[in-house]
């Protein structure tokens, strides 16, 4: 009798552990494609962020094209919006404000390039979540 309790024990724990390695895919397979939609959604947020920050550098780089072009003296408005017949403006403060713009665009690139970096890894990971996905995807 001990024997026979035995061999259904046996045979009852072999069948719970078939059929937790046959959940074991689907659950794993759960779990990349929810690390797979968080990588999607942080690589959507990443690429909203640098076309934002492109934006942004390319209005800076378009108001200091703006601003260096030559008017006369006294005619117009210039880069500081004064009217004309105004003094022209101090030298030093054109010179800092030409310097502030010039920083402006050097962080904006800077931040246009990890932002590309950050995509890049993020599709990277995006990519190999996909190949693990595909593994354990049973084929039929």
């Amino acid at each position: 009798m001990k024997k026979i309790i035995f061999f259904l024990l046996l045979i009852a724990s072999g069948t719970a552990l078939a059929a937790t390695a046959a959940a074991a895919p689907d659950d794993d397979i759960s779990r990349l494609q929810a690390e797979l939609g968080k990588v999607e959604q942080e690589q959507q947020a990443v690429f909203r962020n640098y076309q934002m920050t492109k934006e942004a550098r390319l209005n800076t780089v378009q108001e200091e094209s703006r601003a260096k072009i030559p008017q006369p003296f006294g005619v117009g408005v210039d880069e500081f919006d004064m009217p004309a017949n105004s003094p022209p403006p101090n030298y030093d403060d054109v010179v800092r404000a030409q310097t502030e713009r010039e920083q402006l665009i050097q962080q904006q690139t800077d931040e246009l390039k990890k932002l590309w970096q950050r995509y890049l890894e993020l599709e990277s990971q995006r990519k190999s979540l996909q190949a693990q996905i595909r593994k354990l995807t049973p084929s039929d």
